[in-house]
């Protein structure tokens, strides 16, 4: 197969909410859906003629089912040709869902009730540096039937514009920050480490994968204030993330979103959270089955960001304390996991959950390897 680099949106920088106003010209047909946090603190005093919707009137925490349902139900009455989503994963994934034709339920979208197709223009505006969401086609929600999370690629999903402004993260809470910048580094990984892709995606994946590590760095050094002058840098090595995750584009040789996927499902627990969880454990286990393999790489790009010349195992350990110094992570069981649930885990993720992530891989990993990983966390 030979590796193809595709962008449908297209992609704007603006530094702030005034400029972005003025290159967009909101009007009475758009919709703004966000959060009542980054609504109050950045437009709510702007006197906009738009519709606005807030995610948390829907429910809290990642999509599920359920609020999928009711935005799609009130979204239908409305009279607009734009949404403009502002806000972080759960807020970007769901107004993909938002802008499509002709679906009045998950079910419709989920079980392909429905032929895809877009309705509504859509602009995506991150206000987090980790999900890349607003590249990608991609939306995961929660499914209580199934009790699983589960992603779908929905070609006409792409946002028609992305805007990035970093001053949106001039106010992001520390926690947010850093396991959201954890989940872009995950997905950095596959540019990096993966078998299919082009010289474009690798080079921007380095530099983009660097740009985090150093960040990392200066916050272990300086602390967690710093970020605020980081966080373009992080905002722009999200979206190149981002831009990774889509498909056939990428194939990522390392498996912590597919393990992230099942554990954060069945506990309720923020996928960037889950990556910090796992991104270690899965790099050493992947490290340890195929050392000549381009892990060799990811080893090379840590020791270049870090400036540091460590062998394989321990540029991956070095990655892991470094996560560690930054995030204070808990384990497993501390989330309520029982070491007896690690086989149905690993089992469904392999079948269901992961496998999208999983398929076509060069360097696989086992039943055994996955369940050694959720020991190492345990």
């Amino acid at each position: 197969m030979n590796p193809a680099f595709s962008i449908t949106s297209k992609i704007y920088e603006i530094p702030t909410v005034d400029a972005f106003l003025k290159e967009f010209q909101i009007t009475e047909k758009d919709l703004i859906f966000s959060t009542i946090f980054v609504y109050k603190d950045f437009f709510s005093e702007l006197d906009l003629p738009c519709k606005t919707i807030m995610v948390e009137d829907y429910g809290k925490g990642e999509p599920d089912e359920g609020m999928v349902d009711a935005l799609l139900r009130d979204v239908k009455e409305m009279d607009i040709n734009r949404i403009i989503a502002i806000g972080g994963g759960t807020v970007l994934d769901l107004a993909k869902l938002m802008a499509m034709k002709g679906v009045s339920c998950a079910a419709d979208i989920y079980d392909d009730l429905v032929p895809p197709e877009r309705e509504t223009k859509l602009v995506l505006i991150p206000t987090t540096c980790g999900t890349g969401s607003e590249v990608t086609n991609t939306t995961v929600i929660y499914r209580p039937k199934l009790d699983l999370k589960v992603g779908k690629n929905i070609p006409c999903n792409f946002a028609d514009e992305v805007v990035l402004l970093p001053e949106l993260l001039s106010r992001i809470p520390y926690k947010v920050f850093i396991t959201s910048a954890v989940d872009a580094l995950c997905h950095l990984n596959g540019p990096i480490c993966g078998d299919i892709n082009t010289n474009i995606v690798r080079d921007l994946g380095r530099a983009a994968y660097i740009r985090i590590l150093r960040g990392f760095d200066r916050i272990r050094k300086e602390g967690p204030e710093v970020r605020f002058e980081l966080a373009a840098d992080f905002l722009y090595a999200s979206c190149i993330g981002g831009i990774n995750m889509i498909r056939p584009m990428c194939n990522p040789s390392v498996n912590d979103h597919a393990i992230s996927m099942v554990f954060g499902g069945k506990h309720h627990v923020p996928h960037g959270e889950c990556n910090a969880l796992f991104v270690g454990a899965c790099l050493k286990k992947k490290a340890q089955l195929y050392p000549n393999g381009r892990i060799r790489v990811l080893a090379d790009v840590i020791n270049e960001a870090l400036g540091t010349n460590y062998g394989l195992m321990e540029a991956m350990e070095a990655l892991d304390e470094l996560i560690g110094s930054v995030f204070q992570r808990k384990s497993l069981s501390e989330y309520g996991m029982k070491e007896e649930d690690i086989e149905e885990y690993v089992t469904t993720m392999i079948e269901t959950t992961g496998a999208r992530m999983l398929a076509g891989q060069s360097e696989p990993m086992s039943h055994k390897d996955f369940c050694d990983i959720y020991r190492a966390c345990f």
